[in-house]
Formats: structure tokens, C-alpha cells, sequence
């Protein structure tokens, strides 16, 4: 079991790219850029492009980075606020190499915020964001497992 309460499980490329709305470029080209951190059965030259397992956590963090880039943030903001989070683990969290999978986060058009049981962190500090996007990673992961329950998608 994992933390979502879930069996462990891993997805190929894309498989991984159905599941969270994404192209197979894109979740290559994502996971390069340090969104994600698959396991990697057989390193290959390029960055990116070895035979890489997405686990749940993976898939979960993609759909909320896909959410977050269609609510109007750019892939460079996302990729800070990962980088943020990944340098200020919760000290109840076991694994922080996915903070988009379980810590909530808000944009509003001026900062990127962390969401707490009843705080706002800025995760940014930079306006001139003009959007409004808010995505809960534990609403994404029961609906990923909803998706899994009547889909049973083919690794790829």
C-alpha cells in the first residue's frame, strides 16, 4: 500500500501520458524537466528517454501539473513551485519527490500558494500571473482510481 491507500502500481510512458490528459512528449518532456521522477529500469543517453515506470504518485502529479498549466500557468512556474516544495518537505510526508501529488496548491494571478489545514503559503511571490487555478491532488487520485477501476489501461 501507498500513501493514497492504493496497491502500488506502475504505468509505462504512455500509459502514464492517458491517464493524466498528456501527450507521451510531454510527459517526456515534463519528466526532464524535473515535474516528475520516474523509475528507471534502463537509463538511456538522452535525458528522458529511458524505459521509465510512472507510479501512481507520478500520474497523480502530472494530472495536477496538467490542471495547473491549463488554469494559465506556464511549465516554468510549475517547475518552480515543485522545486519549492521539494526544498520544504512536510515533516509528516514519507516521499516528497511528488509535492504535487498531496499538498494542495492555489494560484490567483499575483502568487502560487500552498494550501494548509487553514493557511495560505506564497510559494512564488511574483505577480503578473493572471490566472485562478486551484486543484486538490487527493480529489485527482480518488478520481485516478475511479478512471482505473472501469479502465484498465494497457502499459505502453
Amino acid at each position: 500500500m501507498n500513501q493514497y491507500g492504493t496497491v502500488r502500481r506502475y504505468f509505462a510512458r504512455g500509459a502514464a501520458a492517458r491517464l493524466s490528459g498528456l501527450s507521451p512528449r510531454q510527459v517526456t518532456a515534463w519528466t526532464v524537466r524535473g515535474v516528475v521522477q520516474p523509475l528507471t529500469l534502463r537509463p538511456r543517453e538522452t535525458p528522458g528517454r529511458g524505459d521509465a515506470l510512472y507510479s501512481f504518485g507520478d500520474v497523480v502529479a502530472l494530472r495536477v501539473a496538467s490542471r495547473l498549466r491549463n488554469g494559465g500557468l506556464s511549465l516554468k512556474v510549475i517547475i518552480r513551485v515543485v522545486e519549492y516544495l521539494k526544498a520544504h518537505p512536510l515533516e509528516t510526508a514519507g516521499n516528497d519527490n511528488n509535492p504535487l501529488a498531496y499538498r494542495v496548491v492555489i494560484a490567483d494571478g499575483a502568487d502560487v500558494y500552498e494550501r494548509t489545514r487553514d493557511q495560505l503559503f506564497s510559494l512564488l511571490q511574483a505577480p503578473g500571473q493572471g490566472v485562478v487555478a486551484m486543484v486538490d491532488p487527493v480529489r485527482e487520485a480518488a478520481e485516478l482510481e475511479k478512471e482505473l477501476e472501469t479502465k484498465n489501461p494497457v502499459a505502453s
